[in-house]
């Protein structure tokens, strides 16, 4: 076989396969971009917040899981208008969050819940892990952000 066969040979094959991987790269970007979900008009994107937050019971082993979503307010948070009032206050730094009731009573039961909470607070990415003591210091030193 030439030169010139062999060529065009491989050119055709070369050829095939590309096709191949655009095809294929084709059918897995589509429903990837058919789940995307547009911005509402009138909402800034560098504004938004999005948070998956979750809280177990270390004794139990239970997770409760939820989605915080701010600007606006919405996800799978039951509180999710106070949540991003308590985080738009503190700026987004969960550390920070203060509760309204800081010197409410709660006793002195040693059940110990964990809090995770990662994702974007206005374009920037934020993570926190916190334990403590029970549901009720947790619930009185963070308020509605962890109440999910």
């Amino acid at each position: 076989m030439s030169n010139q066969r062999k060529k065009t040979r491989l050119n055709r094959t070369f050829r095939r396969i590309l096709l191949v991987l655009t095809i294929t790269a084709g059918t897995t970007l589509a429903p990837a971009f058919a789940n995307a979900t547009a911005v509402p008009s009138g909402v800034d994107v560098v504004k938004q917040s999005k948070i998956r937050i979750s809280v177990t019971s270390d004794r139990s082993n239970e997770t409760r899981n939820a989605v915080l979503r701010c600007q606006p307010a919405g996800g799978s948070h039951r509180h999710a208008k106070e949540a991003c009032v308590q985080l738009e206050a503190a700026d987004g730094n969960l550390a920070s969050v203060q509760a309204q009731q800081v010197n409410a009573p709660c006793t002195m039961e040693l059940d110990p819940v964990t809090v995770t909470a990662v994702g974007r607070w206005h374009g920037s990415v934020v993570s926190f892990e916190q334990t403590y003591s029970n549901s009720c210091v947790l619930s009185v030193q963070t308020g509605a952000v962890f109440d999910i």
